[in-house]
């Protein structure tokens, strides 16, 4: 991949095994085709993230200064550049499993570095940070894979180091089930209860400091949960 960089070439080589339980069936090779088939529609549907303003500068707010930020799942850039805009003493490692999605990010935030990163290589990253973000990505992870990533981002972040996690969440309305997205693709979609998103969190040694749920009506007449999570890793 062009925007792979030299040092992630490296780090990727020495990748373990993937552990997540995702990658042992389909749906998570189906999720990286659908973000990589419709990148450019993504971007074009979804690039305003202002709903979530709120989450994510108490997100930065909770950073140092020069804070180092793994982003994954960044998508087509549109997290990054928000931030970067408002803070751009950051350094943010854009990352995304679907290479289109980082062509995208490059583009749209030419000083950042972006490359093809996910996930589940989160335990194999080699370079410090003081924050990571995630967004959206865990309605593609099954409970054991969300717990892994939590387990492991609590492993990478110093103590005080803060963490960003947004979803969908069950409701009386939507569940965890197969969805069909307006391209006619189907994916399996997690939508976890918000209580054992909280519950995990605060097993892995994070204090939540910031949580928003907001509702949004779907197009089949169903409603929405949006969670967003700011969590600060106090254990060492």
């Amino acid at each position: 991949m062009d925007l792979v960089c030299k040092n992630n070439e490296k780090r990727t080589s020495k990748t373990k095994k993937p552990y997540f339980s995702a990658m042992a069936n389909g749906n998570y090779l189906i999720a990286k085709r659908i973000f990589s088939t419709h990148a450019q529609l993504y971007r074009e549907r979804f690039w305003d993230v202002s709903r979530y303003a709120g989450s994510l500068l108490h997100f930065a707010a909770s950073l140092p200064k020069n804070a180092r930020v793994l982003e994954l799942g960044c998508g087509p850039g549109n997290v990054t550049a928000f931030l970067l805009e408002r803070f751009p003493d950051f350094t943010i490692y854009a990352t995304d499993f679907s290479p289109e999605m980082v062509a995208l990010a490059q583009e749209a935030n030419p000083s950042c570095e972006a490359s093809v990163f996910d996930v589940c290589q989160l335990a194999t990253w080699d370079r410090p940070v003081e924050g990571i973000l995630s967004g959206f990505v865990i309605p593609y992870l099954n409970e054991a894979d969300t717990r892994a990533f939590l387990k492991n981002a609590a492993a990478l972040l110093p103590t005080g180091g803060t963490l960003y996690v947004s979803g969908m969440v069950a409701n009386a309305t939507q569940q965890s089930g197969e969805r069909t997205n307006s391209q006619g693709d189907t994916i399996y979609m997690y939508y976890h209860r918000a209580a054992d998103l909280l519950n995990w969190i605060q097993e892995y040694g994070f204090a939540v400091t910031f949580q928003t749920l907001d509702f949004y009506p779907a197009g089949d007449g169903t409603t929405t949960s949006d969670m967003a999570l700011v969590a600060r890793k106090i254990t060492t």
